[in-house]
């Protein structure tokens, strides 16, 4: 099955659930809409309720009660109200148990009527259906006509004032508040996803373009350049990728650089066998006697495997940069004493100084404690100083090197004046790095000295 592209993933991770959530907040909504109207037309009722207390009592006849309907209907201005608006009239509970309406055609005034005789508590608030449409109503116990002898007491015995409204307005109200809400929020999400859309186009045409840059990177081309504007994130992964770029770039030309050299060390002690061993076959000895000869052949045979053998070291300090290897708790200080008893055969002034304790392969230090060994023993003319702490000092009493050496003297195959193959520097620069130390060689007014730091974080 074809992946969707980020573009399109991200598009629908967000419209979908945008569009999910209004969802709900609109039925939410509708719901809060829908109880604050509700609520809010008890109230208005209720202050209906409260308005009649208001009404001048002078203006309810009350000496004849005959037609009673008309006489208050007529006294108090009751009338039918539009929907919108709260109506009101009364309901008289007579002597004889019975009720009389003063409105006509309100069907919904018999479940107000069964609801009063059945409800203790005054006032009361209620909703029925009537000609299938809510209405809400409240009931307020008017007896106040009757007490002040305005309604006589022998016909009536308890006054009721009903209040009622359509749900009719509400749900006009929240339909159009609810119309005004989704116009408003598909206005507002048209923009966003418009937005999104260009947003998420454009990051997605620029993690094309380093898609495509790390794809001709991954066939071998380190000069692409990706364009890495503006510096925001994607940015500063181009601006990374370009350095990899060129990163890889000098790394390939430093190894077919080294191959060149390594072809053209190989290649010396080969030749000088092939004639030697050449001329040894035809019976001939360059240097006069064939023991000579053979001396000859066995020196470039120890200098191949010399090369060999700092070739293998070479490579195995990326080995081991790439891989885990077994770590043990080392004192340098006796692995100096150890390199010491074994290397000096000139029997040079070498005092050490202090103590420096590490975790590491002892293999891998072992050989960065010879290498420094052999090469100061090199050039040394009497003393070596080696003092531990913090930092590693390595000092001899040899002569100056070359300032245009010294500048390039940690690279492959840079050599002294005495130097036998160019890489032991090489290897302990190399795996110093792996455990994050750095290796800085200067003239000094002795000779030359080594220091060896842990590197800051």
């Amino acid at each position: 099955m074809k992946t969707k592209s980020l573009f399109t993933r991200s598009m629908l991770w967000i419209v979908v659930p945008t569009i999910i959530i209004s969802l709900i907040l609109m039925i939410v909504l509708q719901s809060v809409i829908k109880d604050y109207f509700r609520q809010d037309s008890y109230n208005r009722l209720d202050s209906e309720i409260g308005r009649l207390r208001g009404i001048d009592q002078d203006k309810i006849e009350s000496s004849v009660i005959s037609p009673v309907k008309d006489r208050i209907a007529s006294a108090l201005a009751i009338r039918v109200l539009p929907s919108k608006q709260v109506n009101s009239t009364f309901v008289l509970k007579k002597n004889d148990g019975s009720y009389e309406v003063l409105a006509r055609d309100l069907g919904f005034l018999e479940a107000v009527i069964q609801e009063i005789d059945v409800t203790q508590d005054m006032p009361f608030h209620g909703e029925t259906v009537f000609e299938e449409e809510n209405v809400f109503y409240a009931v307020a116990q008017y007896d106040q006509l009757i007490e002040e002898k305005r309604l006589p007491s022998k016909d009536v015995a308890s006054v009721y004032y009903v209040t009622y409204i359509s749900e009719k307005y509400s749900i006009e109200l929240t339909q159009n508040v609810m119309l005004t809400f989704a116009v408003g929020l598909s206005v507002l999400l048209i923009i966003v996803i418009t937005i999104l859309f260009f947003v998420f186009r454009s990051i997605g045409n620029r993690l094309g373009h380093l898609e495509d840059g790390t794809k001709k990177i991954g066939e071998g081309d380190f000069n692409t350049v990706i364009k890495s504007t503006p510096k925001d994130e994607i940015g500063r992964l181009g601006d990374a990728m370009n350095r990899m770029g060129r990163q890889l770039s000098l790394i390939q030309e430093e190894q077919a650089e080294n191959f060149q050299i390594i072809s053209h060390e190989l290649k010396t002690p080969i030749m000088v066998l092939q004639g030697y061993m050449d001329a040894l076959i035809h019976h001939q000895y360059p240097n006069g006697t064939p023991e000579a000869s053979y001396e000859i052949i066995m020196k470039e045979l120890d200098k191949l495997e010399n090369l060999t053998k700092d070739l293998i070291i070479l490579n195995k300090s990326d080995y081991l940069a790439r891989n885990n290897v077994s770590m043990a708790s080392l004192k340098l200080e006796d692995l100096f004493e150890k390199a010491v008893e074994t290397l000096n055969n000139r029997q040079l002034d070498v005092v050490i100084e202090g103590y420096h304790h590490l975790t590491g392969d002892y293999e891998s230090w072992m050989r960065i404690v010879e290498n420094i060994l052999t090469n100061q023993m090199r050039y040394a003319k009497s003393k070596i100083i080696i003092k531990l702490g913090d930092s590693i000092m390595i000092e001899n009493d040899g002569d100056q090197i070359d300032p245009f050496i010294l500048s390039n003297i940690k690279k492959p195959f840079v050599k002294g004046k005495e130097g036998r193959s160019g890489l032991g520097l090489a290897i302990i620069n190399n795996t110093l790095k792996l455990y994050h130390y750095e290796l800085y060689i200067e003239n000094t007014p002795m000779g030359v000295r080594y220091m060896i730091t842990k590197e800051v974080h």
